[in-house]
């Protein structure tokens, strides 16, 4: 049975998550009353839509078989460890 998550599945959906927060976030920023100006509002949209592209990209790159996993139980164990101290120190 093949592995679902890998490093670049996991790549691709974080880097996904932050493109789209990125767009949403460009909402926000008023648009030009210049006609025929493109405004502030250009390179963010252009920036945003190739990191959700490019992590599209990367979500479905091709893996080989021989990769070994990218988390196994003890580090994921660490790495949640980690993450609740994070928390409870914020």
């Amino acid at each position: 049975m093949k592995k679902f998550l890998n490093r670049n599945r996991i790549t691709g959906i974080l880097c996904l998550a932050l493109g789209l927060a990125y767009l949403a976030g460009t909402a926000q920023i008023p648009a030009s009353t210049m006609s025929g100006d493109p405004g502030p509002l250009v390179f963010p949209i252009i920036a945003g839509v190739l990191m959700v592209v490019s992590s599209i990209g990367v979500f479905f790159k091709k893996v080989p078989e021989n990769e070994p996993a990218f988390l196994n139980k003890k580090q994921f164990g660490r790495l949640m460890l980690m993450l609740g101290v994070m928390v409870a120190y914020v």
